[in-house]
């Protein structure tokens, strides 16, 4: 019973030390909420949670070694608690320590893959030096587990951040592709990624040269086919798309209904109306259940009325 009595004792002095605390880091006295928590710390009865908001007055106090310090103290006591490892990133990134850095992005990611390439490429410090950015990303490349999460984050980075109008950002992830592209060997996947990049930002010279490559690497790859065939459609060359849009539905023949449409409008497009009437039929035989299914049959109708009218 006095065992019971002194711990509650106990925990009723580190709540009331804590609060105290957390008043003052509310009101921005770091220097105040510091002592507080580094005193709730040093109780018999102390709680894991104290050592994180240790560590954002550290932060706050621009004293980021002590921060580091504290932080590694209580992920020992939870490893997987996810804000502490993403602080613990941004404190290293922030020291160019990217060693470190990669290490505990790792681990974020393991948690909240999403989340984690979400947070970082909207962080301010990857939106103001490229130059980390690229070290930050080279450090992923040449580490064992991050090897393997480096093409999802350049696709993310690729799908998330880069628009027609940031050629430069775009340049960057050209330039990581074609370095992991290097480095892993890996060249069909990544050639199919640069042409990919390339055709957002209209260059469709590189674009076609690029799904050129990923095709002689793999010439029986769908992904690869059916990229130089969009490129080519896109460059109204027709005739050339047709023929890789053929190729990739043979390797593939029920995966992809817009593969289905498009090689249909690149026969119409290509004045073959007859054999984009066959195709589309093709398709709304094969995918009945598609959202266009209806907009697909009606404009079948349409191309059918064209081969009427040049009778």
């Amino acid at each position: 019973m006095i065992e019971k009595l002194r711990q509650r004792d106990e925990n009723d002095i580190f709540v009331y030390t804590y609060n105290e605390g957390v008043a003052a880091f509310n009101c921005e006295d770091y220097k105040i909420a510091l002592s507080k928590f580094l005193e709730a710390k040093n109780l018999p009865a102390p709680k894991a949670k104290v050592l994180f908001n240790i560590a954002l007055c550290y932060q706050n106090l621009n004293d980021m070694e002590s921060a580091i310090k504290i932080l590694e103290e209580y992920i020992e006591q939870k490893p997987f608690a996810y804000n502490a490892l993403e602080n613990l990133f941004f404190l290293y990134y922030d020291l160019s320590d990217y060693k470190n850095a990669v290490k505990y992005f790792i681990r974020c990611i393991k948690i909240h893959k999403e989340e984690t390439m979400d947070s970082y490429i909207n962080s301010k410090q990857f939106n103001a030096n490229s130059e980390y950015a690229l070290k930050f990303f080279n450090n992923i490349l040449y580490t064992e587990d991050g090897k393997y999460l480096y093409m999802d984050l350049l696709k993310y980075l690729e799908k998330e951040r880069v628009t027609l109008n940031q050629t430069v950002s775009m340049g960057m992830v050209i330039d990581m592709y074609k370095q992991y592209r290097d480095y892993t060997n890996d060249k069909e996947e990544t050639e199919i990624s640069i042409s990919r990049c390339y055709a957002k930002m209209n260059n469709w010279d590189k674009a076609i040269y690029h799904a050129q490559k990923a095709v002689v690497v793999n010439p029986e790859s769908y992904e690869a086919n059916k990229q130089l065939g969009f490129v080519y459609y896109c460059c109204s060359q027709y005739d050339k798309s047709i023929d890789f849009y053929k190729k990739a539905i043979e390797l593939a023949p029920n995966l992809d209904y817009k593969l289905h449409s498009n090689l249909a409008y690149a026969y119409e497009k290509a004045r073959k109306l007859p054999e984009a009437v066959r195709q589309f039929e093709v398709l709304l035989d094969k995918f009945k259940n598609i959202p266009a299914f209806f907009e697909i049959k009606y404009h079948t109708e349409y191309v059918k009325s064209l081969i009427e009218q040049d009778k």
